[in-house]
């Protein structure tokens, strides 16, 4: 209690200062989401994706950007593949896209994966939350409104999965604090802050 007591009214404190002119959005590590461990049905998606991986550990990035273009390519062709491992491998291309700075392309491949989910999965599928997250932040320059809206829908997911105290969320609460404070919304930030907190 005495905490959370003390961090409300650091923030408080933080408020009364004169506002800054932008408030620095924490970055995100895009690589470290990538999905790994994909058990795909033929040898050569496996070989690809082995290769696709590799590209990326020896920072081979615009390689590892044409692998995995030319593996959702063979999954897209393949009606033996499942929609989630073509989703999955869909969200790595978006987040090798949005590594490499190229955020529009980058955003419509995680609206790809995005959809691929939620018409074969549900809306609540816990793999959303990747490419919900990574299009939050994508687009946290350009609509505050879509940014925020994402970030919600991945922290719901996460907490609906992962119950109400899920560590998961903290990521995407601080992304939409930072988002609130950018654009003076003090409270809201507070709020966000204080959830994280709980």
């Amino acid at each position: 209690m005495l905490a959370r007591q003390t961090f409300g009214g650091i923030l408080l404190a933080l408020m009364a200062l004169p506002a800054l002119s932008t408030v620095v959005l924490p970055e995100s590590d895009f690589l470290s989401q990538v999905f790994q461990d994909l058990p795909f049905k033929s040898a050569a998606a496996a070989e690809q994706q082995a290769r696709f991986l590799s590209q990326i550990d020896n920072d081979e990035l615009e390689a590892a950007i044409e692998t995995i273009a030319a593996l959702r390519a063979r999954l897209e062709a393949d009606p033996g593949e499942t929609y989630l491992r073509l989703a999955r491998t869909t969200i790595n291309h978006g987040l090798l896209l949005a590594n490499a700075g190229e955020i529009d392309p980058a955003i419509d491949v995680l609206t790809q994966a995005i959809k691929l989910i939620r018409e074969n999965y549900g809306r609540f599928h816990q793999d959303l939350y990747r490419p919900y997250f990574a299009r939050a932040v994508l687009k946290a320059s350009k609509s505050f409104e879509e940014s925020t809206q994402d970030l919600r829908r991945a922290q719901h997911i996460i907490h609906r999965h992962g119950g109400v105290f899920a560590p998961d969320q903290i990521e995407a609460m601080r992304y939409l604090a930072r988002l609130h404070e950018n654009i003076g919304s003090h409270r809201k930030s507070d709020i966000d802050y204080r959830f994280m907190v709980q």
